[in-house]
């Protein structure tokens, strides 16, 4: 920061001449390409292809540009964000891609670095928000562009560039940690929890079978030792429907009757703090929520999260409901299983794969309670006398060390990256506003 003071004190200490972005650049080539035509793979098409998106649409056998340029999205979602190449590329439809027209004036990535400290007003401001978002060209021309010396873009866009490279290679090491732990524990998640090979119905059923760590494979070998026992969800419990839908309200008045409500896609972790509520009258009311059940997603638009599950651990001191597009199962024998353990069985990967075979829908994806109720899951015997539950709490004490690790670094890496990014952009807009050579004439920066 001090050279870059230094410098534009000694180089232009009446500040800096601004200029329209449609003076500096120029408008280079584009085309449309169909989807058809572009490859996903990079060895089926050379050249990256960009269009409307903040990231590449693909690959193309062809460019229609070459050496330093940038881009601006002009329609969709992302209209408003810019890109920088400085490779040969193909430009689509959908974006504008500008030259700058001397760069001994003006140094493309010094261009790219300010209008990326402008982005947001630019999406704000300048794109028009119809059934379409778009960006008019010649809105984006009138843009105003700093252009102090040469010398001291050169110095911002070294130390933007560090920043950068910094922050890229940071960012690589923190989410390759992250993938690293999630493996483990999703290694251990399907090993600990898959028990087809110890099914009772099975003769060669074998505890054995695997590595496990010490203490469970006594427990196993001791209370277990012929497998263990499947049975459907169905006929160990009892599915229960939640609400029907009606208007949300986020507090109680007059005399009608209003009750919290959980929806498990919104809040997976069950925090009973951070409810909505909905009203209903009294012939509308459902099972309310008691410790030990088990809540789905009974309807969502991903695959992924439909019958996504969550367990109830802590005690419930008041009646709260189940929102519509969701549904509870209890279990007939409270001492059964241990909430934790089901927890970690139901978000099994193996588990998961049997609800994809399940949900229906196009749009959106549905699960019912009846089809749910035909999968099958592994208890331990219940004629043994030494109580079951044991090997379910060693499960859970392994799995429980690994998944709070793995959650640690899912809250940690995200708030990392995002403190560095805060960083990285502090200092790109402290670098990149200047003193207007007229100090009494507005500049429009976007």
């Amino acid at each position: 920061m001090h050279k870059i003071e230094r410098l534009l004190q000694t180089l232009a200490p009446k500040g800096v001449e601004f200029r329209k972005l449609g003076e500096v650049c120029e408008s280079t080539n584009k085309k449309t390409l169909k989807i058809s035509e572009v490859s996903e793979v990079k060895n089926k098409g050379m050249y990256p292809v960009i269009n409307s998106g903040r990231d590449l649409y693909g690959y193309y056998h062809d460019f229609n540009n070459d050496g330093e340029n940038i881009t601006i999205a002009s329609r969709g979602e992302y209209a408003g964000f810019i890109n920088y190449f400085n490779e040969k590329f193909f430009a689509g439809g959908l974006c504008y891609p500008y030259k700058v027209k001397d760069t001994n004036e003006l140094l493309t990535k010094f261009l790219y670095f300010y209008l990326k400290t402008n982005e947001i007003q630019i999406m704000e401001n300048l794109v028009s928000r119809g059934s379409i978002p778009a960006l008019n060209k010649a809105d984006i021309e009138t843009l105003t562009i700093p252009i102090p010396p040469l010398e001291v873009q050169q110095e911002i866009v070294k130390i933007l560039d560090a920043f950068t490279e910094l922050n890229t290679e940071l960012n690589t090491e923190l989410n390759t940690e992250l993938k690293a732990r999630k493996k483990q524990y999703e290694y251990y998640q399907n090993m600990l929890l898959d028990f087809k090979d110890a099914n009772q119905s099975h003769k060669d059923a074998k505890m054995s079978a695997k590595t496990y760590p010490k203490r469970l494979q006594t427990l196993l070998q001791t209370l277990a030792p012929k497998g263990v026992e499947f049975r459907k969800l169905g006929d160990i419990g009892e599915f229960y429907s939640g609400l029907v839908g009606k208007s949300k309200k986020s507090f109680s008045q007059g005399n009608k009757f209003y009750v919290p409500y959980v929806n498990v896609f919104n809040n997976p972790q069950l925090d009973l703090n951070a409810l909505e509520s909905v009203q209903i009258g009294d012939k509308e009311k459902q099972n309310t929520i008691q410790l030990g059940d088990v809540l789905f997603t009974g309807s969502s638009e991903n695959l992924e999260d439909c019958a996504m599950s969550c367990v109830v651990t802590q005690k419930i001191e008041k009646d709260i409901y189940l929102n519509s597009f969701c549904f509870g199962f209890r279990f007939f024998d409270e001492n059964l299983f241990n909430p934790s353990f089901l927890k970690h069985f139901l978000r099994d990967y193996n588990f998961r794969k049997n609800i994809s075979k399940v949900a229906n829908g196009v749009t959106r994806f549905n699960v019912s309670k009846q089809l749910l109720s035909q999968i099958t899951i592994p208890i331990p015997p219940l004629t043994i006398p030494i109580p079951p539950l044991e090997i379910q709490q060693e499960i859970v004490k392994i799995l429980d060390q690994f998944s709070t690790l793995t959650t640690d670094l899912l809250a940690g890496i995200p708030a990392e990256i995002k403190a560095r990014k805060k960083q990285y952009e502090y200092y790109r807009e402290k670098l990149l506003t200047f003193k207007p050579l007229t100090p009494h004439k507005e500049v429009k920066k976007y």
